[in-house]
């Protein structure tokens, strides 16, 4: 599986606020796989500033969709 194309936003319209990533996969993938994906981009980010606030809450969880081609 190839991850074909991507792109993100901030959702403001929720509080917290939180970051939404689009993913366009070349094949399908289960939802449980979609969670892992999700949880696993969370815990590799490193920037301190996006730690810290999703730590103190004032970001919310990160959301993944998979957009069809």
């Amino acid at each position: 599986m190839d991850l074909v194309d991507f792109t993100s936003y901030a959702c403001l319209s929720t509080d917290p606020g939180h970051y939404v990533i689009f993913w366009e996969l070349s094949d399908s993938l289960n939802k449980g796989i979609v969670k892992r994906c999700c949880s696993t981009m969370e815990e590799t980010f490193i920037d301190p500033g996006y730690v810290g606030s999703r730590k103190a809450g004032t970001i919310g969880p990160l959301e993944l969709r998979i957009v069809e081609k």
